[in-house]
């Protein structure tokens, strides 16, 4: 599982970044901590589950690198894509990692 927010941040923040107003939230698709998973317990089933935010490395935004990590805002639109593979690849991949092909559907959701 991955989720990007697609939505633009409408304030500004204290200096430094009291310039990110219209900016998007999210560059890229992050995954996170837990994201990776064999569907044993869930194969057909329609289920709710808990999603948070992943951390993206490389970001300075502020919401990246406070109190606020981690976590949604009322009011984010967040596209959540979900994966798939073969068990052989997602076992190899869950060992060293590696970079490979799979299907994606995509969904948007926004946070209220």
């Amino acid at each position: 599982m991955f989720a990007k927010r697609i939505n633009s941040y409408t304030y500004n923040y204290e200096s430094p970044f009291d310039n990110i107003k219209g900016q998007p939230k999210d560059s890229r698709f992050l995954a996170p901590i837990g994201s990776s998973t064999d569907d044993k317990l869930f194969n057909g089933l329609t289920y709710d589950f808990f999603f948070s935010r992943g951390e993206d490395g490389l970001s300075s935004a502020p919401d990246d690198n406070d109190l606020e990590q981690g976590f949604y805002k009322i009011g984010d639109t967040v596209v959540v894509k979900s994966s798939t593979t073969t068990y052989p690849i997602y076992l190899y991949v869950r060992a060293i990692g590696v970079f490979y092909g799979y299907g994606s559907s995509y969904d948007t959701l926004i946070c209220e």
